[in-house]
């Protein structure tokens, strides 16, 4: 009996008797409960303890969790995530065979949550972080937790009330902690990197019954279009603050928002406080024209216009050459003319021919030419206005701050979009319920769309 590298179970006569998927056994459709012979579990035994073995002897890296909440090894279902209480530590039901008993069993399955449990860990330590800081109020570690089920982002809008009632001792023992209290929101900075992206929102759909994962957004994207298929407090959870039709990354809002107050102080010349949008503003969320309008308006941000004059510089385009008279055909005779008088021009001038000029001399044609475009140069001196110059007025935007005029949403609250989801879930009941009411809930279909693009 052996296994091939297929791992298909072979009998001595080369008949496939099934196949090992990870820690499963798979009988062949065509042999019957008595073929499998207790020799037949010995070896199939032996053969698990040996990928058992194998599998301990590698690192974190051979153990991945899947947008599936699977964790596999080699492409096999090893195990399931299974929620809990904790976002941040969920269990796991082991997926093996029930030949492995005993100690094997207990290897593996201590194996296969510690492994798990590290690479989790490992992405979310700044979270684990904060939840640790020690010596905080009731109310803070109320705040604190909030935190920690948005997956390390909140809209400080939304919670700027909690945040008051936060002692400046305990803020600063926050910030050793990794926490950011911004202008626009409070943020855990580790969190924002690629690593950790996957990770939340796996554990994020865990918690909140959702059927799939939702995509992680391209590692290192500053600003994403905003994709309605999307669950309610997608972004969000990933660490993006949705402006209009885009989401932005919380860290790169800060970026902005610090780069605006310093063009916008004000100063004896700039009461007001206002400002000119420019390059840099603009290149911390690469977006420019109407869409970075649009972020400074969810930001905030209001303009005026006003009208101003500028000098336009607009090159000519109907000139003709050599004063209006038409170009003359080359002679030997102007081009010595043409030479001589070209000669007499620079002696006077003290201008002394370069070694170019000197070689070229023995070219007439080619002096002649040059010669002749210098001479209707000084002769005609408005052929060399080759641009004008005018005054013209343009319209300028102005910016100034009018205020935030709504509370952004809040993706840390389980209520709000778990109950979505669970309305969605089922598409015939939701429907139904949809054509009794005589209307559609815009959120409903958004949620029934994601589920069903599987």
């Amino acid at each position: 009996m052996e296994k091939n590298e297929k791992g298909e179970i072979l009998s001595e006569d080369q008949k496939v008797i099934g196949r090992i998927d990870g820690f499963i056994f798979e009988k062949a459709p065509d042999i019957t409960d008595d073929e499998i012979t207790e020799d037949v579990k010995r070896f199939l035994v032996t053969e698990f303890e040996k990928t058992i073995d194998q599998l301990l002897s590698e690192g974190d890296a051979a153990l991945r969790i899947e947008n599936d909440f699977t964790v596999r090894y080699k492409g096999a279902v090893v195990a399931r995530l299974k929620k809990t209480d904790d976002i941040l530590a969920p269990d796991f039901d082991i997926n093996v065979d029930p030949m492995i008993e005993g100690l094997p069993l207990a290897r593996l399955a201590l194996h296969i949550q510690s492994r798990t449990k590290r690479q989790i860990n490992l992405a979310l330590d700044p979270l684990e972080i904060v939840r640790k800081t020690e010596e905080l109020s009731d109310e803070t570690k109320e705040f604190t937790e909030k935190l920690i089920n948005a997956m390390g982002y909140l809209s400080r809008h939304n919670v700027d009330a909690m945040v008051r009632k936060i002692t400046p001792e305990e803020r600063g023992k926050l910030r050793k902690s990794g926490i950011r209290f911004a202008q626009y929101g409070i943020f855990v900075r580790d969190i924002l990197k690629p690593m950790a992206q996957e990770t939340k929102l796996i554990l994020w759909a865990l918690y909140n019954d959702f059927d799939i994962v939702p995509p992680s957004p391209l590692a290192g994207a500053v600003t994403i279009d905003i994709d309605p298929s999307l669950p309610d407090g997608y972004y969000n959870i990933a660490g993006y603050r949705v402006c209009g039709d885009v989401a932005v990354r919380a860290d790169m809002i800060e970026k902005l928002a610090d780069s605006i107050r310093a063009s916008a102080e004000k100063t004896e010349t700039n009461p007001k406080g206002e400002f000119e949008v420019n390059a840099q503003h603009m290149s911390f969320v690469g977006k420019s024209g109407e869409a970075f309008e649009g972020i400074l308006k969810t930001l905030g941000y209001d303009y005026r216009t006003e009208m101003v004059k500028i000098m336009s510089v607009e090159k000519n385009t109907d000139l003709t050459p050599t004063g209006g008279q038409e170009p003359q055909e080359d002679n030997s005779e102007a081009s010595q003319d043409d030479a001589a008088k070209a000669t007499e021009n620079n002696a006077a001038e003290n201008v002394q021919p370069s070694e170019t000029a000197l070689q070229e001399s023995d070219t007439p044609k080619e002096e002649s030419s040059g010669a002749a475009s210098a001479e209707a140069s000084l002769d005609n001196p408005a052929s060399e206005e080759a641009v004008t110059v005018r005054e013209i007025e343009v319209e300028k935007k102005i910016w100034f701050w009018v205020g935030l005029k709504k509370k952004h949403s809040d993706p840390s609250q389980k209520k709000q979009f778990s109950k979505k989801y669970n309305e969605s879930k089922d598409g015939n009941k939701s429907s139904r319920e949809h054509k009794k009411s005589g209307k559609k809930g815009k959120n409903d279909n958004r949620k029934k769309q994601f589920n069903h693009n599987k």
